[in-house]
């Protein structure tokens, strides 16, 4: 419960369950939000030792009661499945032993109106269409990958997927905005498909608010027989320019993945070519958010004056060097922001580019970093010191870790990493500002000479 809030106010707390609102049983947060909107309530509450209470409610309208929850579906039903058969799934390309919320294939308009979760509509009911456009569930953001119908129906092995076109101008009458994307598979969606698939997304806007283009990527554990693979350095190329002639011609709506300018070595593009930054929930503009949180974060630091805050006046030599884990791709960003971490902090950095072992080579983002690929390269590098003083921190990327929990994809946890390396390992935020804060409350806690911190 939000401290200062309705329900805080109530004394709900932990463990109660939400029951009804008005006498109808939420099925899910969109739902909740929808019944509580009203300004008069009766709130049905069943606490853990079977209580059953209601609590009746005047509020200003719209003014949210506070409450939050385990789950965005309520009841134990869980999002809808994806029940396609698509050529470069990435689930279905996981190695087994994995945590089983990684296999789960989620295919739910509700996650996607939430989260901004990519859809099919493969599996969308009549029911759904209903409830989209009566509770007014946009924008929607939806997988293309083909407009014509026997292709998308190939490349998502299942004949349901060649309506798409017609089910987003069903749902664009219906006043709801769709955001796109397209996965090219070189040789199967690319060049003329890629051609004609961005002409009818285009033939649909505004419904159609933008389309992100993005190179397939798979892992090491592809089915033999598959006719997908990566595309090549030129295919890259090709896929860049044809995005970006379609985004000059638009005036924005088609946005090339982040990869595609930082893998070719290209400047990635100032603020104003994303616009309101239509894509960044299928990562597309995060390397400009990045640079200009760059920016800031140099600016504030040079304000400062240099040197960390927070420990003791000459334990420098207890913080000799600090790391940052990142992955191929994001290299070059990630060593801007440790130059200027280590230069407004007057502490000097490096960064550890990590191999993605676990999943191959051309898995190359940070989020799917592995606990022991990055044990590995730790380990290689070693742990430098000065006069037995404790090395400095390894800061890996929060997103390579389950939401709330230190534990990596494959099961290994940061204190793990801390026991094998002897360094002190930290999850930080992705954004320089973010490293920053992460190393400045590291040397706050002003570790003991000699002492090995393991979280």
């Amino acid at each position: 419960m939000r401290a200062g809030s309705i329900a805080s106010e109530l004394g709900l707390a932990p463990g109660d369950r939400l029951y009804e609102i008005g006498g109808t049983r939420p099925r899910d947060y969109i739902d909740y939000r929808f019944l509580a909107a009203e300004p008069v309530l009766e709130v049905r509450i069943l606490r853990p030792d079977g209580e059953d209470v209601v609590f009746e409610i005047e509020k200003d309208p719209d003014e949210d009661l506070g409450l939050e929850f385990t789950e965005d579906i309520f009841g134990g039903a869980g999002p809808k499945r994806c029940a396609n058969r698509c050529l470069f799934c990435f689930v279905d390309r996981l190695p087994p032993g994995l945590r089983p919320a990684l296999y789960l294939k989620d295919d739910d308009f509700r996650l996607s109106f939430l989260h901004g979760n990519f859809i099919t509509l493969t599996n969308l009911t009549g029911a759904d269409h209903a409830r989209i456009v009566a509770q007014r569930l946009s924008p929607l953001y939806v997988s293309v990958h083909a407009t014509e119908p026997e292709l998308r129906s190939a490349l998502m092995g299942t004949p349901t997927a060649g309506k798409v076109v017609s089910q987003m101008k069903k749902l664009i009458r219906a006043g709801v905005t769709l955001h796109a994307q397209v996965v090219v598979c070189p040789g199967l969606n690319d060049g003329e498909h890629l051609q004609h698939t961005l002409g009818d997304l285009a033939a649909l806007a505004p419904g159609v608010a933008s389309v992100g283009v993005v190179p397939v990527g798979l892992t090491k554990f592809g089915p033999a027989t598959t006719p997908v693979r990566p595309l090549t350095a030129e295919e890259s190329e090709r896929l860049l320019a044809t995005s970006l002639q379609w985004h000059t011609r638009l005036g924005g709506f088609v946005y090339p993945a982040d990869e595609l300018f930082l893998a070719q070595g290209r400047p990635v593009p100032e603020r104003s070519f994303y616009g309101d930054f239509p894509q960044l929930q299928n990562g597309i503009g995060l390397a400009r958010v990045f640079l200009d949180d760059l920016g800031r974060t140099r600016r504030r630091l040079n304000r400062r004056g240099p040197g960390l805050r927070g420990g003791p006046r000459g334990r420098g030599e207890a913080f000799p060097e600090f790391l940052v884990v990142t992955s191929g791709l994001a290299a070059g960003l990630v060593e801007q922001a440790v130059k200027v971490a280590g230069e407004g902090l007057g502490r000097s950095g490096r960064v550890l580019v990590v191999a993605n072992g676990f999943f191959g080579p051309t898995v190359t983002v940070a989020g799917l970093l592995s606990g022991e690929d990055i044990a590995r390269a730790v380990e290689r590098f070693g742990a430098p010191t000065r006069d037995g003083a404790t090395p400095g921190p390894v800061l890996v990327p929060s997103v390579a870790l389950r939401a709330g929990s230190d534990e990596f994809l494959d099961g290994l946890t940061l204190g793990d990493l801390g026991r094998r390396t002897g360094r002190v390992f930290r999850a930080s935020g992705w954004l320089p500002s973010q490293m920053a804060e992460t190393l400045e409350a590291w040397a706050a806690e002003e570790p003991a000479v000699g002492k090995v911190d393991h979280p």
